[in-house]
């Protein structure tokens, strides 16, 4: 099969320009329409199963309701077509260009349209599981994508890593059907470009590959080796560019975590090229093979009186398009990648790290280095203790007494603000923090301006009563009700700010859960002791519908147990720490030899699973 490879590159050339665009607004609709559209589908089916939370404890529950299984089997029809349609549009283009003829991405996308309707014949249902490992195996990106969004990779990898057995048998089973039917793609072409039913195009190619299946299948298998590989290398070198970069410019204890999350966004990046690109470049090996056997006569000639619908003016068609595409879908994107069902599905989430007390590793706590530093730290939120000062100013401070931070041997609401204005807050510290303050709520809120969200727990005082309805109101005048959640040991504290405005999130801190301490009113989210919480309470608030705050997270083995439990919110002195133990959970087997040969002796997760490009 001499040129294999150069006739390959030749049915891409011919059309690319039209094959790129439609492959780029294919991608986009799937991404921007079809996304939220399975994320909102899957968020309704949750709700009619009677969940408030999807997790590994409770999936049984969800796939035995008739109803969510129903919602899920239409998507999941919905999906198979609409992959079919590439399928169908790549087969028409590589069609047009074994012919020697142009076309237009507008004129393909319809061309595909008619034609998709030689793949739904009736007949063809008899052949569904075949043709569905079809479109699996030429649609691995789009299907593997979509499977990746709803969190079900981390759950296998879970289940897998527990039963290894399954692993084998589950891995041996795909193998061997992928070996049987991965033959079969050449029905695509006389289902798509002749006028052929699914029966007897299956029929045809059967004979086909009578006597070549070993033959196709590894011309297969090298290609995809060789195109993995060839991505592979690359990311492995940007990734090693990036690091070697890091190491030379950044502090030590930045360098790490700056390279996982660069390690996160490139995967994404390869994510992108291998979704938008792998399906024609894949098919044009079939496609090449299918043309191979129609020289030497060993297959019968598909009908190809198919003529392409001419279309003028389609730069202006295709630009509106994509224009409209990005307008009335980005919303809808965004909302449904960060407040819809995402946040509902336990096993696909990335905890949030807060910054205790602001930051108490590396600055005095409760000051505003200390928030400064979370800032600079990269931490979603600050939490930060505020009490209230005898002429009624809130002002951060932990303790009741002034004496640990500050020397003075006076309790918090002795003393007026004036006076605690003289007072030093951070040589106890360290003498770099000689002349801190201790700040107003205010004043930290004015200096965070937007770069950090507050974790603001109120401690309550009989001395203070009217703390609690001081803190709400400072929250409403800066318009911080979404960036700020209120935290308190004290139930009727969390009933005070609800009082204020019922949209302030509020959370019931407890040291040891114990008794009945759910469903409680004005609570929106549980903060409970990382050193006490155990999985199944933590699986049983979620089951109740609420948010897990965990604190405590005082090293790397309480976070790494935290993440595993399905915590929320991860409360740590040390956010840079907490930060690279979540990302070394999405490190691939790359990014691990890299940040060990660059870094040295710095820990990546052991937990890092094995390369799969989609799992981002």
């Amino acid at each position: 099969m001499k040129g294999f490879y150069r006739h390959n590159y030749r049915l891409i050339k011919t059309n690319m320009s039209a094959l790129i665009v439609f492959e780029l607004l294919y991608k986009l609709v799937s991404v921007l329409v079809m996304y939220p559209l399975i994320l909102a589908v899957l968020d309704l089916s949750i709700e009619k199963a009677g969940l408030s939370f999807l997790t590994n404890k409770n999936l049984g529950t969800f796939i035995r309701s008739p109803i969510s299984i129903g919602m899920m089997g239409l998507a999941g029809i919905f999906i198979v077509i609409f992959a079919i349609y590439e399928l169908v549009v790549i087969t028409l283009c590589f069609e047009l260009s074994y012919r020697g003829e142009k076309a237009n991405a507008l004129e393909l996308a319809w061309a595909g349209f008619v034609r998709l309707k030689s793949f739904l014949h009736p007949s063809g249902f008899i052949y569904f599981f075949a043709l569905l490992v079809i479109v699996t195996l030429l649609d691995f990106p789009f299907a593997s994508s979509l499977v990746s969004v709803t969190g079900i990779p981390d759950y296998l990898h879970n289940y897998f890593e527990r039963h290894p057995v399954f692993l084998a048998v589950g891995v041996g089973f795909a193998v061997l059907v992928l070996w049987w039917f991965g033959a079969y793609v050449f029905s695509l072409h006389y289902i798509i470009v002749g006028k052929t039913t699914a029966r007897q195009a299956m029929r045809k190619t059967k004979a086909i590959i009578k006597g070549r299946r070993i033959l196709i299948n590894l011309r297969i298998f090298l290609w995809y080796i060789l195109v993995f590989a060839a991505l592979l290398v690359a990311y492995g070198l940007v990734l090693l560019l990036f690091a070697g970069a890091y190491r030379v410019f950044l502090s030590d204890r930045l360098q790490l975590t700056a390279y996982l999350s660069t390690a996160r966004f490139l995967g994404n990046i390869l994510s992108l090229v291998i979704y938008s690109f792998f399906t024609p470049v894949f098919l044009s090996v079939i496609t090449t093979f299918f043309y191979y056997f129609k020289e030497k006569n060993l297959i019968d000639e598909p009908d190809q009186s198919f003529k392409i619908k001419k279309i003028k003016s389609h730069r202006i068609i295709v630009g509106g398009v994509a224009v409209i595409l990005l307008i009335s879908n980005f919303g809808l994107l965004s909302q449904s990648f960060s407040e819809n069902v995402l946040r509902q599905i336990i096993f696909v989430r990335t905890p949030i790290i807060t910054a205790h007390r602001g930051g108490t590793l590396r600055a005095p706590e409760n000051t505003l280095a200390a928030v400064r530093q979370a800032i600079e730290e990269n931490a979603d939120f600050a939490e930060i203790d505020v009490r209230m000062t005898e002429d009624g100013v809130v002002v951060l401070m932990h303790d009741v007494n002034l004496k640990r931070t500050t020397g003075i041997d006076k309790n918090i609401w002795e003393v007026n603000f004036y006076d605690l204005e003289a007072m030093e807050a951070g040589s106890f510290f360290s003498n770099e923090f000689s002349g801190e303050k201790i700040p107003t709520l205010e004043e930290v809120l004015r200096e965070a301006d937007g770069k950090i969200n507050f974790n603001i727990e109120i401690k309550t005082s009989k001395h203070t009563p009217e703390l609690p309805k001081k803190v709400g109101e400072i929250i409403l005048e800066y318009g911080l009700e979404k960036d700020c959640v209120v935290s308190s040991f004290s139930h009727s504290a969390l009933k005070t700010i609800k009082s204020v405005s019922a949209d302030i999130k509020t959370g019931l801190i407890i040291t040891m859960p114990l008794g009945s301490y759910t469903n409680l009113p004005a609570v929106d989210f549980y903060s409970l002791n990382a050193v006490f919480v155990s999985r199944r309470q933590i699986e049983m608030i979620h089951r109740l519908g609420y948010e897990v705050h965990v604190w405590g997270a005082k090293d790397r083995n309480i976070v790494s147990r935290m993440y595993d439990y399905g915590a929320d919110n991860i409360i740590a002195a040390d956010p840079i720490m907490a930060r690279e133990v979540i990302l070394s959970y999405y490190a691939d087997p790359i990014v691990t030899v890299v940040g060990k040969t660059v870094f040295g002796d710095q820990s990546i997760n052991a937990k890092s699973v094995p390369f799969f490009p989609f799992r981002y």
